[in-house]
């Protein structure tokens, strides 16, 4: 088990409030190194002009920038704070 989820349960009994500031902190901390690493492989592929990289590679790489854009999204939405991220 790692030390993340041993770290988590001690909050399973808390109020709902506190779990959705834990949630929104955890995610806050994650989001950006998603969208960072790949916009990193994303730029890297486009750099390359591989003729044989699948289409699908990239378009990979698009969706997991969009879907971390949607969940950051829904993060600031769900706990209802609009600053910046």
């Amino acid at each position: 088990m790692s030390t993340l989820s041993e770290g988590l349960k001690f909050y399973l009994d808390s109020p709902s409030e506190q779990k959705l500031q834990i949630i929104r902190s955890e995610m806050k901390a994650r989001i950006p190194t998603i969208m960072g690493y790949a916009t990193l492989m994303k730029q890297w592929l486009e750099s390359q002009k591989l003729e044989d990289m699948p289409e699908y590679l990239m378009r990979g790489i698009s969706n997991i920038l969009e879907v971390s854009d949607e969940l950051a999204e829904i993060l600031e939405i769900m706990t209802g704070n609009s600053e910046a991220s």
